[in-house]
């Protein structure tokens, strides 16, 4: 006997968070593959080289892009040390794809100093690009070599109403008022919530002179 719909939509989402499940699903039958799909693509959730490898595999072998499609919520968690890094190359990588639905972004523990980096300096930019739509920017344990290279970060995504920081540090502070062109496309943030927690007192410094430039 076949299930009521709304059954089997209330089973599908109690998988929320079940990436095993909810991809048996999907290879159920063609009834529960729409919306189990959907589900699993709601937030997908990168912590460690093996996880963001499995997911561009996947991407591979599926016709339509799901992550571009479906994803609201794109979290990326740099592994524990002694891993090896994985975080800026998702990013790089997955910066590429036309998101749609992507509301909320999270970065936890990213290393975006260096020269060398991917994510430093004024190629930071384009690989946030197809981020456009993100209103919602959390970050946790993250470092950045200067503020300048933060406000680069949050002036990319134009649409940006949530800002939320915790355990954030720049490597150097020249303690100077931003150039121009960064401080104009931050002006431009329409931040309607802003949570700091725990930032390192160069950081807060910075932060408070943006905040009052």
């Amino acid at each position: 006997m076949a299930l009521d719909s709304d059954i089997e939509m209330f089973i599908i989402d109690n998988l929320e968070g079940d990436p095993r499940s909810l991809l048996a699903c999907t290879l159920t039958c063609k009834i529960w593959h729409s919306y189990a799909t959907v589900v699993l693509y709601e937030t997908v959730f990168i912590s460690s080289y093996s996880a963001f490898n499995a997911l561009c595999a996947h991407r591979k072998q599926i016709k339509n892009d799901y992550v571009a499609k479906y994803t609201k919520c794109l979290e990326i968690h740099e592994g524990v040390k002694g891993t090896t890094p994985f975080a800026q190359e998702a990013i790089r990588r997955l910066g590429h794809l036309p998101f749609r639905a992507l509301r909320r972004l999270v970065f936890s523990g990213v290393d975006f100093k260096g020269p060398g980096h991917y994510l430093s300096g004024p190629a930071f930019g384009p690989l946030t690009g197809r981020f456009g739509a993100v209103t919602t920017l959390e970050l946790a344990r993250c470092t950045f070599s200067t503020f300048r290279d933060f406000l680069r970060l949050i002036g990319s995504l134009r649409l940006l109403q949530r800002l939320r920081m915790a355990d954030l540090c720049t490597l150097q502070s020249p303690f100077e008022v931003p150039q121009a062109a960064e401080n104009a496309a931050c002006r431009r943030l329409k931040l309607d919530e802003i949570e700091v927690e725990g930032v390192s007192e160069i950081f807060e410094h910075e932060l408070l002179r943006w905040l009052a430039s």
